[in-house]
């Protein structure tokens, strides 16, 4: 083959692979989560956007005083709760799938959650991400009437020892709801946009009480959205036999 023709063919390829991250790019659940990763990274360019967010929330000179608004205070005290039981109530019901063919139709829908729940807002956000960037929440930084030094998202800080600021525990798990899109069906896109809604609603209930900034809850959003798309993916490559064509999502 000639020089010129080995060039057609590299620059056939790589069209085509431009063409396909294209494609994929245009879906609406990784329209979602490129646009929540390009939103993200404006805080960790611009530290700046955190602190004069925050400020409106939180602190001596606030200018929104949300914190007692009755869903702000409800989101705040009862998604955790919520996303926990879900969890359990979904890996029980799950298990008990095999002995009752009622719920043979939701076994995919319930493993993921059970999963899903597990391993993105449970073992990955508030297991690993939050005490190893050890990041000090808005109420805690110096700007803001604490004693520690604010640090950008996405930088490894010693501000904080256990249950710090990165990510949002709680917007993560309201962002659980937009991660059932992964799973496809007729109503991948009410879950996918309500979804979205709930975490962004969940994420301005904890900036209200000075809990997460607004890069928290924005990456909340990517890694809870990057871990159902793994989950759904791994369930649905090991279990397609195990799996009605009926979910909870059609």
């Amino acid at each position: 083959m000639s020089a010129s023709g080995a060039d057609t063919t590299g620059s056939d390829s790589r069209l085509r692979r431009l063409r396909w991250v294209w494609a994929w790019a245009r879906k609406p659940y990784p329209a979602v989560f490129l646009l929540l990763v390009a939103i993200g990274l404006v805080p960790v360019l611009w530290p700046q956007l955190d602190l004069t967010l925050a400020a409106y929330f939180f602190g001596p000179d606030k200018s929104l005083d949300s914190a007692q608004w009755w869903w702000v205070r409800a989101l705040n005290r009862y998604v955790p709760l919520i996303s926990r039981t879900s969890a359990v109530v979904c890996l029980l019901l799950w298990a008990l799938s095999a002995f009752a063919p009622r719920l043979a139709p939701w076994r995919l829908a319930l493993a993921f959650v059970a999963i899903a729940t597990t391993l993105g807002p449970g073992l990955l956000v508030n297991g690993l991400m939050k005490d190893s960037f050890s990041r000090a929440r808005p109420s805690q930084v110096q700007e803001l009437g604490g004693s520690r030094q604010f640090s950008p998202a996405l930088q490894v800080a010693q501000q904080c020892s256990s249950n710090c600021s990165f990510v949002s525990g709680h917007t993560a798990s309201a962002f659980m709801l937009a991660g059932l899109a992964a799973l496809s069906g007729r109503r991948r896109l009410w879950w996918l946009y309500g979804g979205v809604v709930a975490g962004l609603l969940t994420g301005f209930a904890r900036m209200s009480v000075g809990a997460h900034w607004f890069s928290d809850v924005l990456w909340a959003g990517v890694v809870t959205l990057a871990c159902c798309a793994t989950v759904a993916w791994w369930l649905k490559a090991m279990l397609p036999a195990n799996i009605p064509d009926q979910t909870l999502l059609k």
